[in-house]
């Protein structure tokens, strides 16, 4: 009985701070009105009710450049027999190595696309004019509207960069040096200076072609993977069913065993005709 007294004491005490406050304010219609402690639920739900319908009515519109993207959310490989492929939310492609760190925001800014990497990967960037693409490692910033790019940094500051597809903006953080590097060629850093290399191969993006895996991906961008380092077949997914979901990993499987692989997981279809596979 002494505790229910007490904690009524509390209440009423607390209560009466909340309507001299009201009161205040103008909020009473009676001034200095005290309401007995049967009716704090009630006037608990008619100034919820008030809050509720100011908040509603005066509405505050975020303008555009104030926007700001969520949380990163770190993407990690500690596998280094396989490459780990993500797909991020503007539909860019991401294939990581081994040992490698991927931080990327869940939902992009309205200003810019912007990661962070350690280790190596490879990057297929969805082209979007205005909204460029900015990946930082430990030394360096990469800036590109939509391209395919190796890009490999290391702990040591060690730094290299294969176009090939597109053109990449790279700039060092220490020095203010920068390069723009174009398809077919390559950049290094070398006694603290990044030099541009012609690109006399393409075994930086070949590597990913085999030990290739996927986390709870879509079908659709996992046959988009594998097509972009796979040119002999096109895999093509019918509409009805691009959006299913799956795990799966591939180790050194040519584009028609993928193909094969993906159909029999799903319980769908594969019929190839020409260079083109369908997934249906």
């Amino acid at each position: 009985m002494m505790k229910r007294e007490i904690y009524q004491e509390k209440t009423e005490r607390a209560w009466s701070k909340l309507c001299d406050r009201l009161d205040r304010d103008g909020l009473l219609s009676e001034p200095n009105r005290k309401p007995h402690t049967a009716k704090i639920v009630m006037w608990a739900a008619a100034a919820a009710a008030v809050v509720a319908l100011f908040i509603v009515s005066t509405p505050r519109t975020v303008p555009k450049h104030e926007a700001v993207a969520d949380n990163l959310i770190s993407q990690r490989n500690d596998d280094r027999g396989t490459v780990l492929i993500k797909t991020l939310e503007d539909n860019s492609t991401v294939y990581m190595t081994g040992n490698s760190v991927l931080e990327c925001p869940s939902r992009f800014s309205d200003k810019e696309r912007k990661v962070n990497l350690d280790g190596e990967a490879l990057f297929d960037v969805t082209h979007q004019q205005r909204h460029p693409f900015v990946i930082d490692t430990k030394g360096m910033s990469i800036q590109v509207l939509g391209t395919c790019f190796n890009v490999k940094c290391g702990s040591h500051g060690d730094f290299e960069l294969d176009v090939f597809r597109g053109r990449v903006k790279v700039t060092d953080k220490k020095n203010g040096g920068m390069e723009v590097v174009s398809a077919g060629e390559m950049v290094r850093l070398e006694n603290n200076r990044l030099n541009r290399y012609k690109l006399v191969d393409d075994r930086n993006l070949r590597k990913y072609n085999s030990n290739m895996r996927f986390k709870d991906e879509k079908l659709c961008n996992i046959v988009k993977a594998i097509n972009t380092i796979n040119v002999d077949k096109e895999i093509k997914v019918a509409d009805v069913v691009r959006n299913r979901r799956l795990t799966v990993a591939f180790a050194n499987d040519n584009p028609q065993t993928m193909a094969m692989l993906l159909g029999e997981a799903l319980h769908l279809k594969c019929i190839e005709e020409g260079n083109v596979i369908t997934i249906k």
